[in-house]
């Protein structure tokens, strides 16, 4: 989700990306992103890659976990905010 960007290509350096701070939400998203494009991470025999799996940040981005309740509330100052449905 986001209310300053409408696709990913508007996406600028060092944006915020807001993502859950639990270990499936959390490996989801940073999933998203690999799959996106916008960073590649190391390769776990598990698939619940954490923030330090990050090899690759190519556009420098901000990444931070919060709780996931939270997320919707920082909404204006994250460039990106993959919250999960229940909490949108």
């Amino acid at each position: 989700y986001s209310r300053k960007i409408k696709t990913l290509d508007e996406l600028k350096d060092k944006s915020t990306i807001a993502i859950p701070n639990d270990i499936s939400n959390g490996s989801r998203s940073l999933l998203l992103l690999e799959k996106a494009g916008l960073i590649k991470l190391r390769l776990r025999a598990n698939n619940t890659p954490r923030i330090i799996d990050i090899e690759e940040n190519i556009r420098n981005l901000r990444i931070i976990e919060l709780e996931a309740p939270q997320l919707p509330r920082i909404l204006d100052d994250a460039n990106v905010d993959l919250a999960t449905k229940p909490f949108t």
